[in-house]
């Protein structure tokens, strides 16, 4: 499923809310570097060291809710783009 523009700023902003709201605290700076995936819905989540096997873990526990990837710590769960040679 795609999400348009709104609707996934609207999901930052829930996730964003949920995660300063109480959850910061509770997993930082213990798991600092970690990845965390967190119920929308529910403000529930789940956290481990490979965001593929968290976000599985995330997906079988929370299966119909919408879930957002945060990296404990960090400005952004993941970083793209090319570092040049030289």
């Amino acid at each position: 499923m795609r999400l348009s523009k709104e609707a996934l700023a609207q999901a930052g902003n829930r996730a964003r809310e949920l995660y300063e709201g109480g959850i910061r605290d509770r997993v930082e700076p213990e798991h600092n570097g970690e990845y965390l995936v967190l119920n929308l819905e529910t403000g529930e989540y789940v956290v481990g060291q490979d965001w593929i096997a968290t976000s599985d873990d995330a997906k079988a526990r929370f299966p119909k809710s919408p879930r957002f990837l945060i990296r404990v710590g960090h400005p952004a769960a993941v970083k793209f783009g090319f570092r040049g040679v030289g």
